[in-house]
């Protein structure tokens, strides 16, 4: 939710890791994440990808660089609707090249492998390469952005309350893809406003409030509790 992430945050995510962000919203998730892959500039400080300061660089040079985003809302953000499927899928490869592979020319015929495979791997169902993606349900919308965003094997994937909206079966899809992301080696950023899922998907889980990370802690027995603390601005010790 929109809110001003004012304060100074030091967060690292591991590789092969989902480090969930919890709170409630409004307290400064969408500027974070807006920092995080380029739509907004970063106040101060850096951040870096494999080592390697980004803070400067517009989206499409993260991108190229390995940084893929799953916005909260893919038919307001993350997709074109009344274009097809193909295109929506070629998105992600013309913004890590900064551009077409050519200019005034687009490899129609390389759209639509690209597309029919993304089709098939995520189960994107009633798609086909020419189809508009705003034809597509929700759940099928969501599949599609991960298609695309996952299509170039990123080194980090920023994921925003990716399941809203969807039904079980579309949720359990996400719920798989993200573990088996992780299990690749992406480093994962979740950020969720539900509990359930950050609990059934986090390796650890940093509490965002107020615009400022007040602590880190692991799931397991307990952490409700001191993650409920932390969500309403208690100073709690968290191990993290």
């Amino acid at each position: 939710g929109r809110g001003a992430a004012s304060e100074p945050i030091d967060l690292e995510v591991r590789a092969g890791e989902i480090l969930g962000i919890a709170g409630v919203e409004g307290n400064g998730q969408s500027d974070l994440v807006e920092a995080i892959v380029g739509l907004r500039p970063a106040l101060a400080g850096s951040i870096e990808l494999q080592g390697r300061p980004i803070h400067g660089l517009p989206v499409a040079a993260r991108a190229a660089l390995g940084l893929a985003h799953v916005p909260e809302d893919p038919r307001r953000t993350g997709l074109l609707l009344g274009f097809p499927v193909s295109w929506n899928i070629g998105l992600r490869h013309f913004r890590r090249a900064g551009r077409a592979p050519r200019r005034w020319f687009v490899d129609f015929r390389a759209l639509r492998r690209l597309a029919a495979e993304a089709i098939a791997t995520f189960d994107v169902r009633g798609a086909t390469s020419d189809r508009p993606a705003g034809q597509l349900s929700g759940g099928n919308q969501q599949k599609l952005v991960l298609a695309r965003e996952l299509s170039t094997r990123p080194a980090a994937l920023v994921a925003v309350n990716p399941t809203v909206g969807l039904d079980v079966g579309a949720q359990s899809f996400v719920y798989e893809t993200l573990r088996a992301e992780r299990d690749r080696g992406t480093a994962v950023i979740l950020v969720s406003t539900d509990l359930d899922e950050i609990e059934a998907l986090a390796d650890r889980i940093a509490v965002l409030y107020r615009g400022r990370i007040t602590g880190i802690v692991p799931p397991g027995s307990g952490y409700r509790d001191r993650v409920g603390q932390l969500m309403g601005g208690m100073d709690v010790a968290a191990a993290s």
